[in-house]
């Protein structure tokens, strides 16, 4: 006789599991803090949203004229034109970016996969976005926006990913380590360094640069995968993965640092922003005076909205210029990595974080298409936004982030990451006193 399978017991069965998640999706079971309620209903709005984008901007309500995507006197997808309605050329595109995004929500913030599957369809899908994004930034003579911060910060992020020192189980119950290229001491403090930067300058730069959530292209879609995704990817690693991949050699790991020591903030700026703003910095006094000064960079975008007529300006006078730049940047960078620093605490921080940076590129993608339709008189058509309007949308973000913050600060023990870490620490004490007894 064959040997028996062995029973399913009821926490496990698949109809208890459909049980269980009928009650949460009606409210009336409360969800672990691995799978919240917040990120199950919130995936709800991308199904809304992607129905109501349908019927608002059909391509019914215009003249199908536009039916091949890739011609070559297209627009500049970041520019509002009636070619990037929703029309029979690029419904495509549509469908496959707005499913796509909704499929990230739901396996970072619900959803709990496994590690290996997440890294490799993050990069598999950002190296795809990034070729697209190069060939066309070489057909607008944008190549010099790759050197941007938020390009090296993915870069070395991906690059991190995929050199993670990861411990599982294997079949037999023992543990197996899959990479280790980061010394012992030094990791905690890169992969606190890096969690900051993608959520701090890299998301929080969505104020400033106006990030639109858009679909009619993948250029103008990469931007936001840029920026937001990896956000996302850090919420799924932050408040999912890190007990399970890194417990049994960083324990400390998921406990900020000492902020009166080397804390996470400055471990940020000297593994990240220092070494590329210096050469940043460098290359933009440099590049009047090379053969790429025919190219545009994001700096010739903020300070002059393109690239400018002529490039005569004294030394001096541009050194300042770069320099004025380089410190707005670096301050404003330097808020959203303490925004960050504060979400990597709290759970319900994190996730106020994100809102607000999504709700930052969906309310600039809504103004995006609509402007498109009606554009009003005087209107930027390159859909930038000035600094006095990002200082505004960041202080909002703000508004609700300290509130959030002062709550998780207050009744920690309604935090969720706090539960979890009062139950280790009653462990701790529960062992410690059956020491004493012994």
């Amino acid at each position: 006789m064959g040997e028996m399978e062995p029973p399913v017991s009821p926490a496990t069965s698949p109809s208890s599991k459909k049980e269980k998640l009928k009650k949460i999706v009606k409210g009336t079971v409360k969800p672990s803090p691995e799978r919240p309620i917040f990120g199950l209903r919130m995936s709800y709005l991308f199904v809304i949203c992607f129905l109501a984008t349908m019927y608002r901007y059909r391509y019914d309500n215009f003249t199908p004229d536009y039916w091949v995507l890739f011609e070559k006197d297209k627009p500049d997808p970041f520019i509002m034109h009636p070619d990037w309605l929703l029309r029979k050329g690029n419904a495509h595109y549509y469908i496959l970016l707005t499913c796509l995004t909704g499929f990230m929500w739901y396996v970072n913030f619900v959803s709990t996969p496994s590690f290996l599957a997440l890294r490799a369809m993050w990069t598999s899908v950002s190296i795809i976005l990034f070729l697209k994004k190069v060939y066309d930034y070489y057909k607008f003579n944008r190549l010099l926006y790759l050197i941007d911060f938020c390009y090296f910060a993915n870069i070395f992020f991906g690059y991190a990913l995929w050199n993670v020192p990861i411990v599982e189980k294997d079949k037999n119950g023992k543990d197996r380590e899959f990479v280790m290229n980061y010394s012992e001491d030094r990791f905690p403090e890169v992969a606190q360094a890096l969690f900051c930067v993608i959520n701090g300058p890299v998301g929080g730069g969505t104020f400033m640069l106006g990030t639109s959530l858009v679909f009619h292209h993948p250029d103008a879609y990469s931007s936001f995968w840029l920026h937001v995704i990896p956000m996302w990817f850090t919420y799924g690693l932050r408040w999912h993965k890190f007990e399970r991949l890194l417990k049994h050699r960083f324990p400390d790991l998921s406990d900020v640092m000492d902020w009166r020591k080397r804390s996470s903030m400055w471990a940020s700026v000297r593994y990240c922003y220092m070494p590329w703003v210096v050469c940043h910095a460098a290359f933009l006094i440099l590049h009047p005076y090379t053969p790429l000064r025919k190219y545009e960079t994001l700096f010739d975008w903020v300070a002059h909205g393109g690239i400018p007529e002529t490039r005569d300006d004294p030394l001096l006078s541009w050194i300042g210029k770069v320099s004025l730049y380089c410190v707005v940047h670096f301050i404003m960078s330097m808020q959203g990595i303490v925004a960050a620093a504060l979400a990597f605490k709290y759970q319900l921080v994190h996730f106020v974080w994100i809102g607000c940076v999504l709700f930052n590129c969906a309310y600039s993608g809504f103004w995006f298409y609509e402007n498109t339709i009606h554009p009003p008189e005087g209107l930027d058509v390159s859909g930038a936004i000035g600094l006095t309007d990002g200082l505004k949308r960041s202080a909002c973000a703000w508004s609700m982030m300290i509130p959030a913050y002062l709550y998780c600060r207050k009744y920690p023990s309604k935090a969720p990451i706090a539960r979890s870490e009062i139950k280790k620490r009653k462990k701790e004490e529960e062992m410690v006193k059956k020491g004493k007894e012994e």
